[in-house]
């Protein structure tokens, strides 16, 4: 009897521990142009098909729109969320209410979106890309297919809309405009050309069009596409680059851009930046 009760409470205690979960030290940015100090993050802890599964972890963003915290969590899948106000890249100048608006707080914020499987120390980054696949990877996920095959699907289908579909095997939660390398350029690009022609107020309702239509079929509307690819052509690219590169400065953050125009379809035949020699 002894040795039953003993292997009982050895399976107990097994149990017990396994439920215990795993830590893990989560950081990242938000950015759409980067997110102010003090944005809100939010780490919902879910199973392989992202359906919630434990608690909502709370956190705040610092300098450059950045986070960090360490985190035990049972399975290694999360969905994290970004809420607040941002650098806009066309105007050069964040979306915090002025003194005039402080009526409407609200106007201004966006809220962002990003999918993970963890490992041991994982960065996740959150930016447009992240935000509009997310409901066509949760889609494809419900058909069957793996986090995997569905963010490496749902980035080459949204890519190639802008001709960069050579940046999609790469998971878009990794990419940060303070990278300097290609992905950043790709990444402020289309941050900035959805810009285009849009209010702070305006900007998370067209985002969330964006994001509604893609999710379906992994297609954006005609409308959609026309847009921004006559937003890219009013891009002022030395502006652009100059205007981050100086603001991300203003936050102790020195960062480095490719070339610009390397990451617009110029003539149209469905890849971005072949026209410069």
């Amino acid at each position: 009897m002894k040795k039953v009760l003993h292997c009982i409470l050895f399976c107990l205690l097994f149990i017990s521990c396994k439920d215990d979960g795993k830590n893990y030290h989560l950081s990242g940015r938000a950015e759409k142009g980067t997110l102010v100090d003090n944005s809100m993050i939010f780490v919902l802890e879910t199973n392989s098909k992202f359906a919630t599964t434990g608690d909502v972890i709370r956190t705040v963003t610092n300098k450059g729109g950045a986070y960090e915290f360490n985190v035990k969590l049972k399975e290694p899948f999360v969905s994290v969320t970004a809420m607040g106000y941002y650098y806009n890249e066309i105007t050069g100048k964040t979306t915090e209410p002025t003194d005039g608006d402080k009526d409407d707080t609200s106007a201004g914020k966006i809220t962002l979106y990003a999918l993970a499987e963890l490992s041991e120390g994982s960065n996740i980054n959150l930016n447009v890309i992240t935000t509009i696949t997310k409901d066509r990877i949760l889609n494809l996920i419900q058909t069957g297919m793996s986090y995997e095959s569905a963010y490496k699907q749902a980035q080459f289908e949204l890519l190639s809309h802008f001709g960069l579909q050579r940046y999609a095997e790469k998971n878009a939660n990794t990419f940060s405009i303070t990278a300097g390398n290609e992905e950043a350029g790709a990444l402020l690009v289309i941050s900035a050309a959805l810009l285009v022609n849009q209010t702070p107020s305006s900007f998370q309702d067209y985002l969330n069009k964006i994001c509604t239509e893609f999710a379906k079929k992994g297609k954006l509307a005609k409308y959609m596409i026309t847009a921004y690819e006559a937003n890219c052509q009013k891009l002022n690219l030395n502006q652009l680059t100059t205007w981050t590169k100086r603001y991300y400065s203003t936050l102790g953050i020195p960062i480095e851009l490719p070339n610009l125009a390397l990451f617009i379809d110029w003539n149209g035949d469905g890849v971005a930046g072949n026209e410069i020699n």
